[in-house]
């Protein structure tokens, strides 16, 4: 599993709202979770990732628009 994530809630709203914990979570639940720090609107980076994952990628689930996804 893979995330693609880069906190800007914490930028936004403060430490408080960070999305950090939700990543940390995640990654001690799953042993195949890993996280990319990376902005949904770096296309080049984007694709990147994709281009290397493309034989694993099954589901790509988007909640970056929402002002929380806890």
């Amino acid at each position: 599993m893979l995330g693609i994530e880069n906190d800007m809630r914490a930028y936004f709203f403060g430490p408080a709202a960070s999305t950090a914990h939700v990543t940390e979570a995640l990654e001690e639940e799953f042993d195949n979770f890993r996280s990319l720090d990376l902005d949904i609107r770096d296309a080049e980076a984007i694709n990147d990732v994709f281009a290397r994952h493309v034989r694993e990628i099954e589901v790509v689930v988007h909640a970056a628009a929402q002002p929380s996804h806890d």
